[in-house]
């Protein structure tokens, strides 16, 4: 999947506890199954889009003017990295990455839209 309009935040790990708890209960209820779930699970997304807007980041840009962008960040032992993105196929566009960068050196990430399933079935 290739969305449009993709807004990428960055931060120090160590500071956006709230943010990965609930980036890992998205993540938890990404498949619904039973009946309340689809409406849990965007419920979930759109509280954690809504968080990472309003957190603080080490870098953010909003509608990422090309598939590659460069960001110049502080050194921190761990960063996170959200994207958001707008698609009229999918529900939730969501990406997240998580990476030690190394000091002195071009740190790269690559933010999978895709879905485990979709991952797989590329294969």
């Amino acid at each position: 999947m290739h969305p449009s309009q993709v807004n990428v935040s960055v931060f120090d790990i160590s500071k956006v506890p709230d943010l990965m708890r609930l980036a890992k209960e998205l993540e938890i209820n990404s498949n619904p199954t039973d009946q309340e779930g689809p409406e849990k699970m965007l419920s979930i997304f759109n509280t954690l889009q809504k968080r990472v807007e309003a957190t603080r980041a080490l870098a953010r840009l909003r509608r990422l003017p090309a598939s590659e962008y460069l960001f110049e960040i502080p050194l921190v032992s761990r960063v996170v990295v959200f994207g958001f993105g707008e698609s009229e196929d999918e529900l939730t566009s969501f990406a997240r990455a998580e990476i030690n960068p190394r000091p002195g050196q071009s740190n790269h990430v690559i933010l999978s839209f895709s879905t485990e399933q979709e991952c797989k079935g590329a294969k």
